[in-house]
């Protein structure tokens, strides 16, 4: 890429981001899966151990950004009524301070945080400078087993629509 293309880039970028900057986003998808997962307990980067499929009967999930003036993700909000209702969640809607992606890939970055001592969530968004949220997974009882396995339960948020 040239010098200049790589300007004329940056620059589209900067005033897209710059259009979003100081608002919150918000994106309503559906609950695509709800799973109960396993994993050998490792962190982020933990081997996963399997999943099977639990039932879902409300469908609705919703996340929402903070944006500061520097177009930069300051906080993120993460709701999953069925979370409540399953009973693997104290409440429906979390919001947490992020300082940060934990992880760059083409196409998107990744925001992962702690909702409470049991729980947590990441968050996927498109690094095309829209603010665009793809994905999110939410965790919840995190349990560590005697051999160091953890288990959890698991929600994929997908489908999300801009709705503001």
């Amino acid at each position: 890429m040239t010098k200049r293309a790589f300007l004329v880039q940056a620059i589209v970028m900067m005033f897209s981001i710059g259009a979003q900057a100081g608002e919150s986003l918000v994106f309503h998808g559906t609950l695509a899966a709800r799973k109960q997962c396993a994993d050998t307990g490792s962190g982020f980067f933990a081997k996963d151990l399997g999943c099977k499929k639990l039932a879902i009967s409300e469908r609705a999930c919703a996340v929402a950004l903070n944006i500061n003036g520097q177009g930069e993700v300051k906080s993120i909000e993460v709701e999953a009524p069925e979370a409540v209702n399953k009973g693997d969640a104290r409440k429906a809607q979390y919001k947490t301070s992020v300082k940060g992606p934990y992880l760059y890939k083409d196409g998107f970055h990744a925001y992962s945080f702690n909702l409470d001592k049991v729980s947590s969530a990441e968050v996927k968004i498109a690094s095309d400078g829209t603010g665009r949220v793809l994905a999110a997974n939410l965790y919840f009882d995190h349990v560590f087993q005697t051999d160091g396995t953890r288990t959890y339960k698991q929600y994929e948020c997908r489908n999300l629509k801009r709705v503001r």
